[in-house]
């Protein structure tokens, strides 16, 4: 059986105030040829799975909805058989994504967005061989006392997945595959999902090892986890971290399942229309008279991050710069940015002591930043007065 696996689209994400929905539009574009491709080719495919992280906020903008429908709208009328899987990610609103859903299933658009979903899988057939099927099982994000009494992500995924092995009884003769969102153990994280994650947050996929194939959304870099290759993040189609140690390419994964053999696991390249690129120089290396015409040439396209080593620049680079590089989202100096990140880690460090010497001296600190906060709206509401 055939399947193409995407996640993490966080459709409405802005990047420094800037919305990326055409970029992500131009994504979703790529997907629909993909998927058009393996059909022209006969090797069309059973389902999308889709394992969360569809929009980039609980209330998405109305303009990240409209592309999401126009995309299951032209993938419904194109590819009317295709089984489309969606859950519901940590950014994702469970009871937005509910709305319609039994409607959605009669397109074949399957929405998983509570644990009643995991009871029962959908069974699809083979468009190759009717003999063959597979059963999806989706998860949604679990949180704390999902189910009751239960805290921890890996108690949580225990029971779950429990629950997946007990209702394949009834199965066994189908592909067992499950989509799920979760932080596995041992996954690799940028920078700015590291924030978001810790022990507690942490899954063992030896608990997904038995199943035929498992498909992971919540990290935006492609990779396999565990060690019989059949667990797989895809990964964001776009990168959103503007690190410039983030040079990852983005994939689709095309996945091939055959009786008694490792899944086919095949990356599709994606080509985003603007890489964020970080640039580190003179302002004059890039704009004037003696600007080095190499350097702009590669980046042009670039949605870019000028972080400027000059100590003196011109007033207002920005407009200069968009001459340069029409799609520039942020100019900073070197010195202040760096001034900026010794602070804060000097800060952690501190707060860190604290916390060591005495636990009671980091509440104190929070009630402390809450009544400055009081004080200074009630400073703002008497001005106002």
């Amino acid at each position: 059986m055939h399947f193409l696996q995407t996640s993490d689209w966080h459709l409405g994400r802005l990047l420094f105030n800037t919305s990326l929905l055409d970029d992500q539009k131009e994504i979703l574009n790529q997907i629909i040829s993909q998927i058009s491709t393996a059909s022209q080719e006969g090797n069309e495919y059973d389902a999308l799975l889709i394992p969360g992280d569809i929009y980039d906020r609980a209330n998405p903008p109305k303009e990240a909805m409209t592309v999401l429908s126009d995309f299951l709208t032209e993938l419904s009328n194109k590819f009317p058989k295709l089984n489309v899987f969606i859950l519901a990610g940590n950014h994702d609103d469970a009871k937005l994504l509910y709305f319609a859903k039994d409607f959605f299933r009669k397109a074949n658009i399957h929405i998983c967005t509570d644990l009643s979903d995991i009871q029962k899988p959908v069974i699809i057939t083979s468009a190759k061989n009717e003999s063959e099927k597979a059963a999806i099982y989706q998860i949604p994000y679990l949180e704390a006392y999902s189910f009751a009494d239960l805290r921890r992500q890996q108690e949580l995924y225990e029971k779950a997945t429990e629950i997946i092995k007990e209702n394949h009884k009834n199965n066994e003769d189908c592909f067992s595959i499950v989509c799920a969102h979760l932080f596995a153990i041992k996954s690799i994280v940028n920078d700015a999902e590291r924030s978001s994650v810790g022990p507690a947050e942490e899954v063992d996929t030896t608990l997904f090892e038995n199943f035929d194939y498992t498909a992971l959304g919540h990290i935006h870099s492609y990779q396999p986890c565990g060690k019989k290759n059949n667990i797989y993040y895809s990964g964001s189609p776009l990168k959103f971290n503007p690190d410039n140690k983030d040079k990852e390419n983005k994939f689709l994964l095309d996945i091939t399942l055959s009786k008694n053999q490792k899944p086919e696991v095949k990356k599709i390249p994606l080509i985003a229309p603007h890489k964020i690129t970080t640039i580190t120089g003179s302002f004059y290396d890039y704009y004037g008279e003696n600007a080095k015409q190499e350097l702009i040439t590669e980046y042009k396209n670039d949605y870019i991050i000028f972080i400027c080593t000059d100590d003196v620049v011109p007033y207002s680079p920005i407009p200069s710069l968009q001459t340069v590089f029409p799609f520039i989202k942020a100019f900073r100096m070197q010195e202040k940015e760096e001034n900026q990140n010794k602070t804060s880690v000097q800060e952690r460090q501190s707060l860190i002591e604290e916390f060591e010497a005495k636990p009671e001296n980091l509440f104190n600190r929070f009630l402390e930043d809450i009544n400055a906060q009081i004080q200074d709206k009630e400073l703002e509401k008497q001005e106002k007065d």
